[in-house]
């Protein structure tokens, strides 16, 4: 299996919050660091 990690700068809120995204096969299985729904990414 490939793991990879990425991060990302959401910018749609004044939190600006830094989302880690961890992907398997390069398919995203989990992400977390959203501090509002706006930030939430889907696969």
């Amino acid at each position: 299996m490939d793991f990879r990690v990425r991060d990302v700068s959401c910018g749609k809120c004044s939190n600006n919050c830094e989302i880690i995204c961890v992907y398997r096969n390069n398919e995203l299985i989990d992400a977390w660091g959203n501090r509002c729904d706006r930030g939430v990414v889907s696969a």
